[in-house]
């Protein structure tokens, strides 16, 4: 018993730092294929659409993937190869903050009569961190 917990907590912690230098590898790619023009804000989101943020399943986001954001144009680069760039002009779209859902806050950009959702976080041992998120609302976000 005490076998299958320690083996579980090596996954967990192998899985962690995976993850976090997929993120940091994301981000280099980004910040280096955009040398002449380095972005005022860049971080890995994740991305759901409406349909996927007001369903009740376990899968909270469709891709994840590098958020930057230059003056008033967001680009959003997945991971997924499926998946294609989205380039929003903050000017021509509506933002506002989403319901908290799975204790992360959330924004809402409706462009084009579409609505997506972004959150970015990073998981601590026992809590959530979003600094990031926080910085990128008070970015976009000028009430």
């Amino acid at each position: 018993m005490i076998e299958g917990a320690i083996i579980g907590l090596i996954v967990a912690i192998v899985m962690i730092f995976y993850k976090k230098h997929k993120e940091k590898n994301a981000i280099n790619k980004v910040m280096n294929n955009e040398v002449i023009d380095q972005p005022d804000f860049a971080a890995y989101f994740h991305c759901a659409s409406e349909k996927t943020f007001s369903g009740k399943g376990f899968k909270f986001f469709d891709t994840n993937g590098v958020l930057t954001l230059n003056g008033s144009l967001l680009t959003y680069k997945p991971d997924q190869k499926n998946s294609p760039a989205i380039e929003i002009d903050l000017n021509n779209a509506v933002l506002s903050l989403a319901p908290q859902k799975r204790k992360m806050k959330w924004i809402e950009i409706t462009y084009n009569n579409d609505k997506l959702y972004f959150t970015t976080f990073k998981q601590n041992a026992f809590s959530l961190d979003q600094k990031q998120m926080e910085e990128f609302l008070k970015l976009t976000l000028k009430e």
